[in-house]
């Protein structure tokens, strides 16, 4: 098939090779020369076909190496395309708001895919990404709506901020045992996604990078994870447990904030402090244990937990933020790890803790107590009070 006329051709690399963009051609289908003027043609130039309204095919010849900054963005119309077996790099934007773009084999000499480069392929359903990608730049996949089916290759070591990010469809994710890292608002507003495994190799999830995934109900995080960025489960409406590993140290503010359905969770020993909002809005957690390390539970941390009837409080604790369990209006009790009330009004409290102050306190011992009083232990692992 002969070229399409009207396509612009410029000399890269100490000019021995040309890169293509769109010139004049107005064609709804182009076709790229893989050899212009006895040189070879390998580059698709930076926004080369951007805004192409028109175009609905190209046929991209096997001599291309690298996909240009938004080479392809806004070709609304864009459908058909394969890219060639000897593309290495796919520029930022490179396919963003290809609204009618439905699939994409990405080819397998590719080792990075650029920042928001299919961002907006509203029709994109599926994706293939070869071994040999070891990153995934921030927004890369934020806002296909469509996309329900994508498979991580076991090459990759990060997942970039908002990569993800409002990919309503997608319902699976196996997270490969490579990354260490997933980035801010990674799968935020992944409201199919059901269930999410968390590999011993994370070391790090930022910020809201699970936030708003509506319909998650099962999390599975491994030791090997130390830090957990503020909000990154925030109403996440459909989870009910989570264990947290003693591996993490870090909890960031509104972690599960608006998680209604929790009712269980353990916050790990190695926590010193529980951060602000951390739990607010769970209105189904019943009991909470604070390990005997922590120092300080933030503002808000359990506010309007209404389901809340028990709390454990180590006596390591030294300050209770502004209205920390304001709102848990069925708080009864408090399981108090010091010994008596001169160990507890050592602590620092903030205001608006009215519930918690009026709910029934009673202070650990280890023995039955030979005095009067409200004393608790341990049964089974379950706070008890002594008769």
């Amino acid at each position: 098939m002969n070229a399409t006329t009207g396509l612009i051709f410029t000399l890269i690399r100490n000019d021995t090779e040309y890169s293509v963009s769109k010139g004049t051609a107005a064609e709804d289908m182009v076709i790229i020369p893989a050899i212009y003027n006895g040189l070879p043609v390998t580059a698709i130039a930076d926004n080369a076909f951007s805004r192409h309204w028109q175009l609905r095919s190209i046929k991209i010849p096997d001599s291309i190496k690298s996909i240009g900054d938004y080479a392809f963005s806004s070709c609304w119309q864009l459908q058909d395309i394969t890219l060639p077996c000897n593309v290495m790099s796919i520029g930022h934007g490179a396919f963003k708001g290809c609204d009618s773009l439905t699939n994409i084999t990405i080819p397998d000499n590719v080792t990075s895919i650029g920042k928001n480069a299919f961002h907006d392929c509203e029709n994109l359903t599926s994706i293939t990404m070869p071994n040999g990608i070891t990153n995934i730049g921030d927004y890369a996949f934020s806002s296909c709506g469509s996309l329900s089916d994508i498979t991580l290759p076991n090459s990759i070591t990060n997942i970039g901020d908002y990569t993800f990010e409002g990919c309503s469809s997608l319902k699976n994710i196996t997270i490969p045992g490579s990354v260490t890292s997933i980035g801010n608002g990674a799968f935020s507003g992944c409201s199919a996604l059901k269930s999410v495994t968390i590999p011993d190799s994370i070391m790090r999830i930022g910020n809201c990078g699970f936030a708003y995934c509506s319909g998650l109900t099962s999390i599975t995080i491994h030791n090997g994870l130390t830090s957990i960025g503020d909000c990154v489960f925030q109403n996440c409406s459909s989870i009910t447990s989570i264990t947290i590993p003693d591996s993490v140290t870090n909890i960031g503010n509104s972690a599960f904030a608006g998680c209604n359905k929790l009712t269980d969770v353990m916050i790990p020993t190695s926590m010193v402090n529980v951060g602000y909002g951390m739990f607010s809005g769970c209105c189904g957690l019943m009991n909470i244990i604070i390990p005997g390390n922590v120092i300080n539970i933030g503002d808000a941390a359990f506010y309007h937990c209404k389901g809340l009837t028990s709390v454990i409080i180590p006596n390591s604790m030294e300050t209770i933020g502004y209205s920390a369990f304001d709102g848990c209006s069925g708080l009864t009790n408090v399981f108090y790890g010091g010994t008596d009330n001169s160990d507890w009004s050592m602590i620092h409290f903030n205001s608006n803790n009215i519930l918690l102050a009026g709910a029934a306190r009673y202070y650990y011992s280890e023995t039955q107590p030979v005095t009067y009083g409200n004393y608790w232990h341990f049964v089974d692992a379950i706070p008890s009070m002594w008769k």
